[in-house]
C-alpha cells in the first residue's frame, strides 16, 4: 500500500508521516523533499531554482522508488 500524503507547507504532513510510520514498523517514509536538499547541497547557489521540483534529476530520483 501506498500512503500518499499531500497539502501546503508547514501543516504537519511530516509529522503525521513520522507517527504513521512510528505506529506502523514495517512501513517506510520517503520524503522526497530530502532529494532536493541533496541537489541544493551539491550545486553552487548560482544554479539553485526556485523550487527543488524544477530540477530534472530530482524528477526523476523522485519517481524511482516509486
Amino acid at each position: 500500500m501506498i500512503l500518499w500524503v499531500n497539502g501546503a507547507y508547514g501543516i504537519g504532513k511530516t509529522s503525521v508521516c513520522n507517527e504513521l510510520q512510528n505506529r506502523l514498523p514495517v512501513s517506510h517514509l520517503f520524503d522526497p523533499e530530502a532529494i532536493g536538499d541533496v541537489i541544493r547541497n551539491v550545486l553552487p547557489p548560482s544554479l539553485w531554482k526556485d523550487d527543488f521540483q524544477d530540477y530534472p534529476f530530482w524528477r526523476r530520483a523522485t519517481a524511482y522508488p516509486l
